[in-house]
């Protein structure tokens, strides 16, 4: 039973690491300023489509979120071959540099 558990804890970690490169690419940051940390919630469908966005914690100006909003909603999130660790509800942390996340 705890290796089934250790499997899905790896998958899970790559699940996020993915959706987290997904968002990051699809993320236009022309406009964004330095340091900037930007935390959201976003709902998903199976299949990996994005419905919903709520900022938490965020930094940005209303056109910088619209520029997260639509790095959400671009492209749909990883969702092939991570079925067994699919959420539907995924917190992200935007930063710009990246460096401020770490």
């Amino acid at each position: 039973e705890s290796g089934q558990n250790g499997a899905n804890e790896a998958l899970r970690s790559k699940y996020i690491a993915a959706v987290n490169a997904t968002a990051r690419s699809n993320w236009n940051t022309v406009q964004i300023p330095e340091q900037t940390r930007c935390q959201v919630e976003f709902t998903q469908i199976r299949g990996g489509e994005v419905i919903d966005i709520s900022f938490q914690t965020c930094t940005l100006d209303a056109p910088g979120r619209e520029s997260v909003e639509r790095a959400l909603y671009k492209t749909p999130m990883p969702y092939t071959g991570f079925e067994p660790v699919f959420q539907r509800k995924v917190v992200l942390t935007f930063c710009y540099p990246n460096e401020v996340c770490r």
